[in-house]
């Protein structure tokens, strides 16, 4: 809860945007369904969509696998190629975490971010691609996994 509470403080979201959900483990979590945008030195480079929007840019900062976050993994993908001159040919799991993504969540957790609450299901994806689009993301693929 903690940071919600900064969240809050730092005018990025608002109560009346959050709702109870309860946990499997019956922990009762403020969250909110909507969009997040990651901007760096103001340009938008991520478009994402989540039912529960902290949560998320929680696994995308300080997950500990390669399965938590797509973006940084594709991030990953990018930073190994600038720092070896090669694409990485493996799959997703032979990526070293430590290395390669490590640096790119430190990264993230420096980055502005806009978020935006949704609770329309079809306006949530709709809007999701629409900005992708007018913002042109680079790092949005709408490709299935």
């Amino acid at each position: 809860m903690a940071a919600t509470k900064k969240l809050f403080a730092d005018g990025r979201i608002k109560s009346e945007w959050l709702r109870d959900y309860k946990t499997k483990k019956g922990k009762i979590k403020k969250v909110f369904k909507g969009l997040y945008i990651f901007i760096n030195d103001n340009s938008p480079f991520y478009v994402a969509i989540s039912k529960g929007v902290i949560g998320r840019l929680f696994q995308h900062t300080k997950g500990h696998n390669l399965n938590n976050s797509t973006l940084t993994y594709n991030i990953g993908l990018i930073r190994h190629e600038f720092l070896t001159g090669q694409k990485h040919t493996g799959d997703r799991k032979e990526l070293n975490f430590k290395t390669e993504v490590e640096p790119v969540k430190e990264f993230l957790l420096l980055q502005k971010i806009a978020s935006l609450p949704i609770d329309n299901h079809e306006e949530l994806y709709l809007f999701e691609i629409f900005y992708s689009l007018k913002l042109q993301t680079f790092l949005n693929k709408f490709e299935t996994h």
